[in-house]
């Protein structure tokens, strides 16, 4: 009985891999594939349909080819089952993207072999914790050979490329593409900043407004567009937001234009019209919590595209009235309107393809924000002018003939605003330089902590890792120095050491003497390879010091040879003091370290176990076990050295 069902068990597996699509042939030169045009789809409306189901010969007959290069399901309550074959006959690691931040649910199946399943899930509705590859795509590592897959996923609206990489190739993908987003925050936040500090200063509500149309559109991007939220937010309810921010936004956005155009009192017949519009708009906004999301999200992009035409059409009419800016504000609106378009050509024809893999809908928040904001700056520009220009034609009807008195009165306004700019700049550049100041001497979310509460409180960290440096034999090298010339020297090695750790994004926290202490994984926004990083770092500065010993000694100039220690644990950080203070870190993880560097040798980099542990399965590394060393105060400690592979 058991090798019968062993039997019927290897004909299922059989049957199960018999595909009418072609399979995607992986080689060495293949860097991306996309494979969007070979694969075959199956509509599953009740979700119904388990693995085991679709694995049946008459479920099999009913998938369809699919012979667009990026798939588009539409709105839908359906689930979908994904058939595709990869045959992989290199040593590769490949990466499958499902290039669609906001799907629901997106799971990978595949019968690997008669006894055994591979499962993995993702999608909006999986913790961004339990997925396995933390990205705001969903992705999922295939194994080398040739095997049948199948994902099953529910879908939006958008898009869903569907592409192979290797593995070192989408690595650096994933990277150029958090450094956009990166970037991308950088400006939103600029411009955010930008606004309420000229809302705090003039005390004028358009600037605070304004500062919430940018903070939505930087949230239409990170949830709804490009989904890079989670990389911030791991628990958020991308859906939630997915089918919140946008009409929030026409809300808002809508309000801003009536405010800010004067819409009252250049067109008050359209004015009481817009009212109307934001009270459907309103009312849209509640109702929407109890609809379900296919009957949401159309509605939605239908709003969106009347919004865009009720924003053009609102600067339209109040331009003809007489209000310079509304031309302007329309054609921001157009511009707008011109990268949606390419959204949604992109949407339906994968073409053209993203710069940078970021949005034309996230291009298109970034010009917006910065045009309206600039148009704002303007108005106020211009009313000045107006209020000057009427308080000159004022003095003029009552001074007919103190044309002198008009001149003094002129010059003091010209000189009091030419203070005003002056201080401000002022300001700015000392806000400027204390901001920096900060920065170069406390991390990120330091600096933050105390701007917010004027307190930094200690932290404890869980997963970091320390490395110290040793210059050997200082005291005796050092006296072949003159003061200026040690003093030179040091300088030299730690400023190259500052770049070598700013590269890798590790957290310098002080130099003692000729020791240099640095850390990784300090900061939430840092995690990710910080270990490798570290001992990558690590390996840097001992080729430098390797070069610098040579050049030195090939000129008969005295130099210094270098121990390097790394250990991994957790940590206590925090400032120490009140006067000059100084972050720092404690904890056995901290005198581990040192103490794998003082048991190292020069020119190595010495790691404990713990950091070993971390990285011994990555391919750039090669390892030297030491053995077991008698470490004071510690016991008993294996070590190694680490070089590059």
């Amino acid at each position: 009985m058991g090798k019968s069902l062993k039997q019927f068990a290897v004909i299922l597996f059989f049957l199960s891999n018999l595909s009418n699509a072609q399979p995607v042939v992986w080689s060495e030169k293949n860097v991306e594939l996309n494979i969007g045009n070979r694969i075959e789809i199956l509509e599953d409306p009740t979700g119904d349909l388990s693995f085991k189901d679709i694995q049946e010969p008459e479920t099999q007959g009913n998938f369809k080819k699919w012979e667009k290069p990026i798939i588009t399901l539409g709105y839908t309550e359906s689930f979908f089952w994904i058939k595709f074959k990869i045959d992989n006959p290199t040593t590769q690691k490949l990466m499958l993207e499902v290039g669609q931040a906001g799907l629901p649910d997106c799971d990978l199946y595949s019968q690997i072999s008669p006894d055994s399943t591979l499962i993995f899930k993702a999608g909006a509705n999986t913790k961004f914790h339990n997925r396995i590859e933390k990205s705001s795509f969903q992705v999922f590592p295939l194994p080398a050979g040739s095997h049948e897959y199948y994902l099953r996923l529910t879908s939006n609206s958008g898009p869903i490329p569907l592409k192979l990489y290797n593995e070192r190739e989408y690595d650096e993908k994933s990277l150029s593409q958090k450094f956009v987003y990166g970037i991308y925050l950088g400006l939103m936040l600029f411009v955010f900043l930008s606004n309420l500090f000229f809302f705090l200063s003039l005390k004028n509500f358009l600037y605070a407004v304004n500062s919430i149309n940018v903070l939505l559109f930087t949230c239409y991007s990170m949830a709804v567009v490009d989904g890079f939220v989670v990389y911030f937010f791991s628990q958020v309810d991308i859906i939630f937001w997915y089918t919140t921010i946008p009409p929030l936004g026409m809300i808002v956005q809508t309000v801003y234009s009536l405010w800010f155009l004067e819409v009252k009192k250049y067109r008050p017949k359209l004015y009481k019209s817009i009212l109307v519009v934001i009270g459907v708009y309103v009312f849209w906004f509640v109702l929407k919590f109890f609809l379900s999301f296919p009957i949401v999200q159309p509605i939605n992009t239908l709003q969106a595209l009347f919004s865009f035409f009720l924003m053009g059409l609102i600067g339209i009419r109040v331009g003809q009235k007489g209000n310079k800016f509304g031309y302007y504000f329309a054609l921001t609106y157009f511009v707008y309107f011109l990268m949606v378009l390419a959204e949604a050509t992109y949407i339906n024809t994968g073409e053209p393809e993203y710069i940078l893999g970021f949005s034309y809908s996230g291009y298109a928040t970034i010009i917006e924000a910065f045009a309206l904001s600039f148009l704002l700056t303007k108005r106020f520009e211009w009313e000045k002018k107006e209020l000057v220009l009427a308080k000159l034609e004022a003095q003029a009807l009552l001074v007919k003939k103190t044309q002198e008195n008009e001149r003094i009165v002129k010059e003091q306004n010209v000189i009091l605003e030419q203070k005003v700019n002056e201080r401000t700049r002022e300001l700015t550049e000392e806000k400027q330089k204390s901001d920096n100041l900060l920065h170069n001497i406390l991390p990120q979310e330091v600096v933050e902590e105390l701007k917010d509460k004027g307190i930094s409180e200690a932290k404890q960290f869980e997963n970091v890792s320390v490395l110290f440096t040793d210059f050997v034999s200082f005291i005796q090298t050092a006296e072949k120095f003159s003061a200026k010339e040690l003093v030179q020297e040091l300088n030299d090695c730690f400023k190259e050491f500052d770049n070598i750790i700013t590269r890798y994004n590790l957290e310098k926290i002080k130099t003692i003497g000729d020791s240099y202490m640095v850390a990784g994984g300090l900061e939430a926004s840092k995690k990710g390879l910080i270990h490798k990083s570290l001992v990558l770092a690590g390996l840097e500065m001992q080729q430098f010091m390797k070069s610098r010993f040579v050049d030195r000694t090939r000129q008969n100039l005295p130099a210094f040879r270098m121990r390097i220690g790394v250990h991994s644990g957790s940590v206590v950080a925090g400032i120490v003091g009140v006067k000059k203070f100084q972050y720092d870190i404690w904890g056995n993880t901290v005198n581990t370290a040192s103490r794998m560097e003082s048991y190292g040798e020069p020119g190595e980099v010495n790691i404990s176990h713990n950091t070993y542990e971390l990285i011994k399965d990555d391919p750039d590394f090669t390892f030297e076990w030491r053995g077991e060393k008698d470490v004071k105060g510690k016991g008993m400690m294996e070590m190694w050295f680490v070089r590059r592979a």
